[in-house]
């Protein structure tokens, strides 16, 4: 049986240092600072033609899945969101699904009236550098939980509604 080239061809996704910068809500001097910082450990980019540099999206997608994990909390009477240095070892969670602090605040700010301040209810998220990432699965389980609020029946006896969100 003969072989033809397109039989040997492999899809390998790139993505660029904007596409980059900007998943990871941040701007692309930040993504030359983070390559020249050892600590940080970012992949190194491949060359692409004279000018273009990009990045092989399996080793971001490793990179992001092997960073240190902290408990964050929303703060409703802050209106902020805590990342404490407590570390999560929570493995199990998708990386493709990373959302920025920013856009995390936008959708808690949603359900603000609903929070209580409680360092019980934690989401997991991703510190790289002066970047948080969040993981937005958990985000709609943080709001799901703060959701369930006790509610007043004409009995008055308490019962709990479980709203969907997102």
């Amino acid at each position: 049986m003969k072989k033809y080239l397109s039989d040997f061809k492999v899809s390998i996704q790139t993505i660029s240092f904007a596409e980059l910068a900007n998943a990871l809500g941040c701007n692309e001097s930040t993504i030359y600072r983070w390559l020249n910082d050892e600590t940080i450990k970012l992949p190194k980019p491949i060359q692409i033609g004279k000018k273009k540099m990009c990045f092989l999206y399996e080793e971001i997608k490793d990179w992001l899945y092997n960073r240190p994990r902290f408990n964050s909390f929303y703060d409703a009477n802050e209106d902020k969101i805590v990342v404490e240095n407590t570390q999560n070892l929570e493995k199990e969670l998708d990386i493709n699904r990373l959302i920025t602090k920013q856009t995390a605040l936008k959708e808690l700010q949603k359900y603000k009236h609903n929070f209580l301040t409680n360092k019980g209810f934690v989401m997991p998220c991703i510190k790289i550098d002066e970047v948080d990432l969040f993981f937005a699965g958990n985000v709609e389980k943080y709001i799901v939980l703060n959701e369930v609020l006790p509610k007043k029946d004409n009995s008055s006896s308490k019962k709990l509604i479980l709203k969907k969100v997102l």
